[in-house]
């Protein structure tokens, strides 16, 4: 009887850790090279791409906006955190979702361009980012995290009057250098 009882139990161990494969192949990482660098993504369940890492040696990088066929939509916690290479980023059209920390300690970072299509910036985004002179946020964006700007004294930034950037701003003062609010 003891016997019959382990040999169940050893198959609902199995059947339970074969129901879980799936799921966790779903969320496996996969890898794309480009002239600009070994980018790291995973497929979201709705079928779009979100950048977990990129290996470069490259100042100037353009983010592409499709990988293995699927849209990029978001750029990952932490991507380019404390990069001492990138000078310059293109962030293309599509892409809704700059997570956490994304350009963090990006100490030589210089310029970025933010697509229309951005709707939410993640906590210190752009943190210690202490070349940057200007960005413009776009009107899209409706979702500002903590921090995004912090300590940044010769940050300019320019968005739109009655966005959600400018109340975001208005509030945080001390986080940049000056900030510009246009008629749109």
């Amino acid at each position: 009887m003891k016997r019959w009882i382990r040999c169940l139990a050893s198959f609902l161990v199995i059947g339970l850790l074969l129901s879980i494969l799936p799921v966790s192949a779903l969320a496996a990482s996969m890898s794309y090279t480009d002239k600009y660098g070994t980018w790291t993504y995973q497929v979201e369940a709705d079928g779009s791409i979100t950048i977990l890492g990129c290996q470069n040696t490259k100042k100037n990088i353009v983010i592409p906006s499709v990988l293995d066929g699927k849209p990029v939509r978001r750029l990952g916690d932490g991507l380019f955190r404390n990069n001492d290479t990138i000078t310059a980023v293109i962030i293309p059209h599509g892409v809704t979702q700059i997570g956490a920390n994304v350009f963090s300690g990006c100490a030589k970072l210089e310029q970025i361009d933010l697509p229309s299509s951005l709707v939410s910036i993640g906590d210190e985004a752009f943190s210690e980012c202490t070349k940057l002179t200007s960005l413009y946020i776009p009107s899209s964006v409706t979702d500002i995290g903590n921090g995004v700007f912090k300590d940044n004294p010769q940050l300019k930034v320019t968005c739109a009057i009655d966005s959600a950037a400018a109340a975001y701003l208005e509030k945080n003062r001390t986080e940049l250098g000056s900030y510009t609010l246009i008629e749109v």
